[in-house]
């Protein structure tokens, strides 16, 4: 009997928690699944720097709406930059995913890096992942090579997002 009414006690505590703790956010392929369905904005000509210069169709998708600065986005947000020229297995599709738990602690604090490719069929896939090395880097126009931390790295005060303000726009 005593040990019947322990666990029904147990068992009732555990439901008093309304909240599951937020740890970190380590996402895969399927988190990215249907992403061109999230909040989208255009981003306009020549409005990214260094690797990602283009006059192409560009566009910036996310998975929640945005929160106003100065407010960091929560761990798990996922952002997705596009550049949809021909069919989808031709773009350039990259992301980040707000990991949290002291990710990148030394960068871009929080975010993990990801490229993202289409096959023939549309099916996603995440490229590479991680904090952007040389192997995984851009050339800027000046011709150094740039990993996605060392650029995302010069805006701590936007969460590390550059055009952050146009994602409060994206429906």
């Amino acid at each position: 009997m005593r040990g019947a009414l322990l666990c029904l006690l147990m068992v009732s505590g555990c439901a008093l928690e309304t909240e599951p703790p937020v740890g970190p956010r380590i996402a895969l392929a399927a988190d990215f699944e249907g992403f061109q369905g999230w909040r989208r904005v255009a981003l306009p000509e020549h409005s990214i720097t260094e690797g990602h210069l283009s006059s192409e169709e560009r566009y910036l998708y996310i998975d929640r709406e945005a929160p106003e600065l100065p407010e960091a986005f929560p761990t798990g947000t996922i952002v997705v930059k596009t550049i949809e020229v021909g069919p989808p297995e031709e773009w350039e599709i990259h992301a980040m995913v707000k990991r949290g738990d002291g990710y990148n602690a030394h960068g871009s604090v929080g975010w993990e890096f990801f490229d993202l490719r289409f096959d023939a069929r549309e099916r996603l896939s995440i490229a590479w992942r991680g904090l952007g090395d040389e192997a995984t880097a851009y050339i800027d126009p000046t011709g150094q090579v740039r990993a996605c931390s060392e650029c995302h790295d010069l805006v701590p005060d936007r969460d590390f997002i550059f055009r952050r303000e146009l994602l409060s726009e994206a429906e």
